[in-house]
């Protein structure tokens, strides 16, 4: 992990953790015999990241799609409201999606379906049909680590009527909490 976590980034989003053996720990899963062993996914962190930061620039980039080609001006949550999307039957298996995630992506699958585009819509829904081996593990890490280095974007949460950004809210406390 320290090949992949550079000290001062260990001291300045991870500030509870003493170092990288007690994060490591917290990710780690307990065995049957009571002892410890290493979080299965650890050693894809950086291609874990890499799969975040492009979710990220999806979300956008398909805020942008529905904003230019569709009478939707104001993006998928307005498409969502106008069609009557039930979003929250977005399957949710603790994978590298949050919730609000997938329930964006299922909405876009919905909104690529309408507009007859169904081979991005198809590959759209895979995302949200991908299980995984020690799904657990996968999410803690996705909670604990990945959601402080790339942290998830709420700009875009369909039942929420906030447009501002949360995560850039949560950016600023992991900074307030790293200066005290």
């Amino acid at each position: 992990m320290s090949k992949f976590i550079t000290p001062e980034v260990l001291q300045q989003l991870f500030p509870e953790y003493d170092d990288y053996d007690d994060l490591a720990k917290h990710i780690s899963r307990v065995r049957e015999d009571q002892h410890r062993a290493l979080n299965r996914w650890q050693n894809f962190l950086p291609q874990l990241l890499q799969i975040r930061q492009l979710l990220g620039q999806c979300t956008k980039q398909a805020e942008t799609l529905v904003r230019c080609h569709s009478d939707y001006t104001d993006g998928l949550r307005q498409y969502a409201c106008l069609t009557d999307i039930d979003f929250w039957h977005a399957e949710h298996g603790h994978g590298v999606l949050h919730k609000h995630e997938a329930q964006y992506f299922y909405t876009l699958s919905r909104f690529l379906t309408d507009l007859h585009h169904y081979s991005l819509a198809k590959r759209t829904h895979q995302l949200l049909a991908c299980r995984y081996e020690h799904a657990s593990e996968l999410w803690s890490l996705v909670t604990t680590i990945l959601d402080r280095l790339e942290p998830p974007s709420y700009y875009y949460e369909l039942d929420s009527g906030r447009h501002e950004d949360i995560s850039a809210q949560r950016r600023e406390t992991f900074q307030i909490i790293s200066t005290q």
